[in-house]
């Protein structure tokens, strides 16, 4: 019973120690974190393109976005770094600290990487200072802009990217009048549809052949049992 408890009373002054030991390392890097300058990601660019048309405004510069009239466009901001390898965290906050890692396995900002790195891009949200001219939609994983009708309206991108601050940038839109790129345009999308629709009527007519050779594949094979058997 006496040696259990000596146990028990190391045990408890051991852990006092380690405890007492780590503080000056975990004030340190703490500190250390606090003091950090944290920068915000860079918005070099915001670009609209599709079907093989494209533009591009440098934020603070001259250029305006221009949207064809009847064509939604893509959206993709080109950013100041286009990716980071960030820490992939270990989960255990009350013994890592996870921000600032005590663990000795800390990436480039201080994170906890215990289970290694990952690869992160920013990501950017848009909105439309005009949707009676242009509306921001989000689509098939992406960010579009749909025209609505002629005039200018202002697009502001907002970037984000985990140990940077957020960026905010703003640029101009143009629709304009229908043109003869825009008629193309139309004339393009519209010949996709038609493909894609008549591919759909031709795959369901091949199922319902296939399906009705298999019925009448079945129905002589018991015919043929049926007369066998008699």
């Amino acid at each position: 019973m006496a040696c259990s408890r000596n146990l028990r009373v190391r045990a408890a002054v051991l852990a006092a120690v380690c405890a007492l030991a780590l503080l000056p390392a975990s004030a340190h890097a703490a500190a250390s974190l606090a003091d950090r300058e944290v920068e915000p990601v860079c918005i070099v660019s915001v670009g609209a393109a599709a079907f093989g048309i494209a533009s591009e405004a440098v934020v603070d510069g001259a250029d305006e976005l221009t949207v064809p009239r009847f064509c939604p466009v893509a959206l993709e901001a080109t950013c100041d770094p286009a990716a980071i390898e960030a820490g992939i965290d270990c989960g255990m906050d009350w013994m890592c600290g996870i921000e600032p890692c005590l663990c000795g396995s800390a990436d480039a900002w201080g994170g906890c990487s215990c289970n290694g790195l990952e690869t992160l891009a920013p990501t950017a949200t848009y909105a439309s200072s005009d949707e009676g001219v242009v509306r921001v939609v989000e689509a098939a994983g992406r960010m579009w802009l749909v025209p609505v009708g002629p005039g200018t309206a202002t697009l502001t991108c907002t970037a984000s990217l985990r140990h940077f601050d957020d960026a905010v940038a703003q640029v101009t839109m143009r629709v304009g009048g229908p043109t003869l790129t825009d008629a193309a345009l139309m004339g393009s999308a519209a010949a996709a549809v038609a493909v894609a629709v008549a591919a759909g009527f031709g795959v369901r007519a091949l199922v319902r052949k296939r399906k009705r050779n298999q019925e009448q594949k079945h129905t002589v094979d018991g015919a043929d049992g049926a007369a066998k058997g008699e």
